[in-house]
């Protein structure tokens, strides 16, 4: 199946940790290269991601000038029915972060 990568075109909605909706755009290439990010409720303002085969995506999600920074992998299953994200980093406190995020068809 592989990523479809209009789920992250401009206007892409994200599920936070705690249920929090928020609400970001960017614009970007699959290369590792740095996009800014403009929104509503997310703790970031860059964010890069690497299309590392079909299937995998990795990203890096940091506030330029703040304590919030995490990177993570996200896989589509072959099958193309779920979708797992994991995350580690540091949340906006400065504490440590981990997220596991499952979305089934």
């Amino acid at each position: 199946m592989g990523i479809d990568t209009d789920l992250l075109r401009p206007g892409t909605r994200a599920l936070k940790a705690f249920q929090n909706r928020q609400r970001l755009c960017f614009r970007g290439k699959y290369d590792g290269s740095a996009a800014e990010v403009t929104g509503s409720g997310t703790p970031y303002d860059s964010i890069s991601i690497k299309q590392v085969n079909a299937n995998t995506l990795t990203y890096e999600a940091k506030q330029t000038n703040g304590k919030y920074h995490a990177s993570g992998r996200t896989v589509i299953s072959k099958d193309g029915k779920t979708m797992t994200t994991t995350a580690k980093g540091t949340d906006t406190n400065g504490a440590a972060m981990t997220l596991k995020l499952y979305r089934c068809a």
